[in-house]
């Protein structure tokens, strides 16, 4: 009895191994700089799946090559287990420009930054309040309104409040020295002279005495 236990509960320890696929432990493979395509192939001779969780852009870098795994390489996984794959994407991501208008220069970089815009210029225009930021270009002087999405690799221009508006009051009118331009002080010593109107006597009405 005791020896039909041990046989019997030895069996069921070899059955979960089995079950549970103890002994079909792989190592996830190298597969940083791979291609999408390559990787794949050597996932499939692994035993391994494969899923594409994140991609992202860079200019300088090779369009669907792996750039991170999860679990790491290296590590021991079972048979059968999804390695997830982030990648190099093709085509830069889109982003809604956001409202800049009104921010001050370090203020309205900092909210595209967020979204992942990291080209800028600066231009500086007319505006009221010096330093301020009041509206976005491209490049060739597009402007770009806010909510419009456009790639995340585009160099935005930000046009900065730096020339201040010149404004005449009417006393710097009067003090120009160009008499063309200047408008003349009223004169507080004219006398205006009130002329009656003469009385037409055909249009004298009846009471009018």
């Amino acid at each position: 009895m005791i020896v039909l236990s041990g046989l019997i509960l030895f069996g069921i320890m070899e059955g979960l191994k089995v079950y549970t696929r103890q002994n079909a432990i792989i190592q996830v493979p190298k597969l940083n700089g791979k291609t999408l395509s390559e990787a794949l192939e050597i996932l499939e001779e692994n035993s391994l799946s494969a899923e594409v969780v994140d991609s992202i852009y860079q200019r300088e870098k090779t369009p669907t090559s792996i750039y991170d795994v999860v679990p790491a390489e290296g590590a021991s996984v079972k048979e059968g287990r999804t390695i997830y794959l982030k990648i190099y994407s093709s085509t830069p991501t889109q982003k809604a420009l956001p409202d800049v208008k009104d921010l001050p220069l370090r203020a309205a970089e900092e909210r595209l930054k967020r979204l992942g815009f990291i080209h800028f210029s600066q231009k500086e225009v007319e505006g009221l309040h010096k330093g301020l930021c009041v509206g976005l270009e491209d490049s060739e002087g597009n402007t770009l309104q806010e909510g419009k999405r456009i790639s995340v690799d585009t160099r935005l221009v930000l046009l900065i409040s730096g020339k201040q508006v010149e404004t005449l009051t009417v006393d710097d009118l009067i003090a120009s020295d160009d008499d063309s331009m200047a408008v003349p002080a009223p004169d507080t010593t004219s006398v205006v002279e009130v002329i009656p109107e003469e009385k037409n006597e055909e249009d004298k009405p009846a009471d009018w005495f």
